[in-house]
């Protein structure tokens, strides 16, 4: 095994040639660690525990909110799972995050500075310093604040046998400040029957059924090195050395030790009488014990593949998990002392002699399937059988979990009724707080993963909605920091990763969900609209809602501003236009005449002020063929002007910031009309790829250059044209593989684009090279409807379907 500074690195000839950008991350990551080394190795929430002391929000509040006028000048500490990601730097963390890393360590930061520099240098791209915006109420990286409702995220009510919303408005935070979002697919052949990172997580082990076993860059998606063959059968356990370059695959009635740096087995295999059950490694390497499913144990030395000890029998019958104590003076294993799967007891055996120390359990309702122990070897989570599936009287199915304190054997927790009708794994957060509960479900594809906070009894159900991929979840496993999840089933890997977690208080809209969002010109309200007819109004500067008169009509499904902020439109589902004095409330004149009853009416001003635009449909009765109309109205009149006909449904619309043009997306085209003569200018534009793909959403560039359309479909990106000739500029981008642009908007300086996705993310574009600026921004938990910039341009406020809008802060130099 290569050593450098300490610890192990990538296989050379399997990983290739480094970039720049890593070999500057990793030097950075190499002085951290020496730090951390320097100082006897302290854990990381002793860290993070001297961070919190030395430092401490400026508010003196732990969990306070946060205004944006507060947002610069705050001070957070971090915690442990951020101290991690900061020691490892598996992404380039803040400075100011490195600076209370390194001092807590008692080292000086003179010397870490520009090793931070060079590594932002070499890769902005990956930098969470570097991103344009963050969310209002903290550093993205620290996971701090408070959690919105979630429309889609729903808690199981077994009195009702069905989900609710939780009281309050508001899921207790379950994942420890991180929310896992859909990353990317490893397409590993066959089902996934066993999965490990390593412990740098810079390799992702997974095995199959033909005994193969692959390693994969999880950064990347991509095979890091040849598969591992000479298994001969299935793999059902894999487990990294402490130091990285070995790996034990266990299956059938044998364990192999794998050298990963020359991608050959370590010795011959390492042999059982019965099946492999559990293996793993001592702490410091030094021994490797595997149980077979007849409860025997027998210990290894992994260099020279010798027996350490004589085997002994741990349990009766079967035996569901085995782990060392940190300290690694004990080795605890977990089993069934009865035949029939109940009895269930936990064994410590004292690995320098004695007597083991044996716990019994608080009798679960049924037989044991699953289990794990926590990463302090003090608790142990178990799916429970409670139900049979009806293929057998031995086919049993767990939906119950159970938690137990080792210490006396009581439960640590109520049992967790998870929404799976199968849990068939489970797995810790390197902290311990959060367990992820694997399965699988019949008619429910969205339930087969939760995030169970045992603290606080409350949970999510994980998944990436309508784009959630149809296997269910065999095994599971969270990288080292925290900030990943593995899940593998018949489909291979899905990963799930941490891309900027919510953080600071949301706007709540309750249950509904928000689909517009609307800066005031002066950029001191913000405008909320919600589909079930709720419009809110907030001051941007503090997250409340302002005081603003209520609305005079029913349900409000769309408003406006005036180009002046004097004026404020309203549409209802009911198809009644009003315009209103902004600041009083009073009604500006009669309401316009009524259009048809539509949810989705869409109104605008155009730039001048001296039009609005608002939408209006006929449905014919024996074909179901839409004929839109664009009407025209002078807004202070509320005299009819002119109106603009479509044979398609109108899906959305954008005036020209110059007032000349307004363009009009309905089926697969734009069309672009002058509003002064009601003339199509040129030709429809064909907004998407496929005649028969609707174009959702419309941006103009604030110098009017460049009109931007995008489909709702996932994979689709961005289209950029010009507008005077109708010509394509550029290529596509912005697609994203399982999730679809739902919202776009251009920032007042034009250079930004910022897109909503489907799955809750916002990215951010160089308009004119289709690049991406910063990292992506993750604050919702369901898809975003709408975006909209601040016309100063600091701010950038999203609306999503879980029922909240969210505010993000432009970052300053320096």
């Amino acid at each position: 095994m290569t050593e450098e500074r300490g610890r192990t690195t990538a296989p050379h000839g399997a990983r290739g040639e480094r970039s720049p950008a890593e070999t500057a991350l990793r030097t950075l990551r190499a002085r951290l660690l020496e730090l951390h080394r320097g100082d006897g190795m302290p854990g990381m929430w002793e860290i993070a525990r001297r961070i919190g002391a030395s430092f401490g929000p400026s508010s003196g509040a732990e969990d306070g909110p946060e205004t944006v006028a507060s947002v610069a000048g705050q001070a957070e500490a971090l915690g442990p799972a951020t101290v991690h990601t900061v020691l490892h730097c598996r992404i380039l963390p803040a400075w100011w995050q490195v600076e209370r890393v390194v001092r807590a360590l008692g080292g000086r930061t003179e010397p870490v500075l520009p090793l931070w520099e060079a590594a932002y240098a070499a890769s902005p791209e990956r930098a969470a310093a570097d991103a344009p915006y963050r969310q209002v109420g903290g550093d993205p990286l620290t996971g701090r604040g408070d959690r919105p409702p979630e429309a889609a995220l729903w808690l199981w009510d077994p009195a009702i046998g069905g989900f609710r919303m939780p009281s309050g408005w508001r899921v207790p935070d379950s994942t420890g400040g991180y929310e896992y979002l859909p990353g990317g697919h490893l397409g590993h052949r066959g089902t996934v029957h066993a999965m490990a990172y390593s412990p740098d997580g810079d390799l992702l082990a997974t095995s199959d059924e033909r005994g193969e076993v692959r390693l994969w860059d999880p950064a990347t998606g991509e095979p890091a090195a040849a598969p591992l063959t000479g298994h001969g059968r299935f793999v059902t356990r894999l487990v990294f050395h402490p130091h990285g370059r070995v790996l034990a695959a266990g299956g059938g009635t044998q364990v192999r030790l794998w050298d990963l740096d020359g991608g050959e087995p370590l010795g011959g295999p390492l042999l059982l009488d019965g099946g492999v059950a559990e293996i793993a490694f001592h702490p410091d390497g030094r021994l490797l014990a595997a149980v077979d499913e007849r409860g025997e144990v027998r210990l290894w030395d992994p260099a020279t593949g010798e027996p350490a000890a004589a085997p002994f029998t741990c349990h009766a019958g079967r035996t569901w998990a085995v782990a060392f104590h940190p300290g690694g003076g004990l080795l605890a294993t977990a089993g069934s002392d009865d035949g029939d799967g109940t009895g269930a007891t936990v064994r410590l055996w004292d690995l320098d002699g004695g007597e083991p120390v044996t716990r019994a359990l608080a009798e679960p309702a049924g037989p044991i399937l699953h289990a794990v122990f926590d990463p302090g070897v003090g608790r142990l989570a178990a799916a429970v059988a409670d139900t049979e599936d009806g293929r057998g009287p031995l086919r049993r199915r767990a939906r119950t979990v159970w938690l137990w304190d080792l210490d006396g054997g009581e439960p640590a927790a109520e049992p967790f009724s998870s929404p799976s009708e199968d849990v068939r794994a489970l797995a810790f957060h390197p902290d311990g707080r959060l367990l992820a509960v694997g399965g699988g479900h019949s008619r429910y594809p969205g339930r087969r993963m939760q995030l169970w906070d045992p603290g606080t009894g409350s949970y999510r159900i994980v998944h990436n909605g309508a784009h959630d991929r149809p296997d269910d979840v065999e095994v599971l496993a969270f990288h080292p920091g925290g900030g990943a999840l593995a899940t593998g089933g018949d489909a291979g890997v899905q990963l799930w990763t941490t891309l900027a977690p919510p953080v600071g208080s949301p706007l709540v809209h309750r249950a509904e969900d928000v689909h517009s969002v609307v800066f005031h010109p002066a950029g001191d309200l913000l405008a909320t609209v919600s589909r079930e007819g709720t419009a809110r109004f907030w001051d941007p500067a503090t997250g409340e809602p302002a005081a603003v008169p209520p609305l005079s009509g029913g349900k409000v499904v769309e408003v406006a501003f005036h180009p002046d902020g004097r004026l404020l439109a309203e549409a209802d589902g009911e198809g009644t236009v009003r315009l209103r004095d902004a600041v009083t409330g009073e009604p500006a004149g009669a309401p316009l005449p009524e259009h048809s009853p539509d949810p989705f009416i869409r109104i605008a001003f155009d730039p001048g002020g001296r039009l609005l635009a608002t939408t209006d449909f006929t449905l014919t009765y024996y074909d179901t063929h839409y004929d839109s109309v664009v009407w025209l109205w002078d807004p202070f009149t509320g005299r009819l002007l002119d109106c603009l006909h479509t044979e398609h449904r109108i899906e959305a619309m954008a005036f020209h910031p110059g007032g000349g043009l307004l363009a009009v997306a309905a089926g697969g085209a734009v069309q672009l009309w002058d509003p002064a003569t009601g003339e199509p200018a040129g030709a429809p534009l064909p907004g998407s790829p496929h005649a028969s793909v609707p174009v959702k959403s419309l941006a103009f560039h604030p110098g009017g250059g460049l009109l931007a359309s995008t489909t709702g479909s996932a994979g689709s990106g961005v289209r950029l044209w010009d507008p005077s000739t109708g010509e394509r500029v550029g290529g596509t981008f912005g697609a994203q593989e399982r999730t679809g642009i739902s919202a776009m908007g251009f920032h007042p300086a034009g250079d930004l684009l910022a897109t909503g996705y489907s799955d809750g993310t916002v990215r951010l574009w160089d308009p004119f090279t289709g690049e991406p600026v910063g990292t992506p921004m993750a604050g919702h938990f369901c898809g975003v409807n709408a975006l909209a910039f601040q016309p100063g341009g600091d701010l950038l406020a999203t609306a999503g379907d879980d029922g909240t809008a969210r505010l993000w802060c432009r970052r300053r130099p320096g």
